[in-house]
């Protein structure tokens, strides 16, 4: 089975100003509704990934066997594998669930600038 961790930035820009609740609502609800076989995903929260004119910000990764959970803790961005999503929407959760979560690839539209008004 293949564990992944979502995490979603919850700091001031990307929380309060880019309403990031809502990503997590959704990717929450899209998971109970359908339940992704032979794949356990984490959902948590994140304070910052240092992107925050970029938010929200929504960091996807495997969890690997054996792995320095506390130094990726503190950087999760630099664990192997992991995709960091710029200016994600309610919209784009069931693309990142079916891409990244369901297949294992990431999209290639991961970046992308948004108005911070959304």
């Amino acid at each position: 089975m293949r564990r992944l961790q979502v995490l979603i930035c919850r700091g001031p820009e990307c929380g309060q100003k880019r309403r990031s609740a809502e990503v997590h609502a959704q990717l929450l609800r899209c998971l109970r509704e359908r339940p992704l076989e032979n794949v356990e995903v984490e959902l948590a929260w994140q304070s910052c990934f240092g992107h925050c004119t970029q938010g929200p910000n929504v960091l996807v990764r495997p969890v690997l066997p054996g792995e320095n959970s506390f130094r990726l803790s503190m950087m999760p961005a630099l664990a192997p594998g992991a995709v960091l999503y710029h200016g994600v929407r309610p919209l784009d959760v069931e693309r990142i669930v079916q891409d990244y979560l369901q297949r294992g690839r990431s999209s290639a539209e991961r970046t992308r600038n948004k108005d911070p008004e959304r």
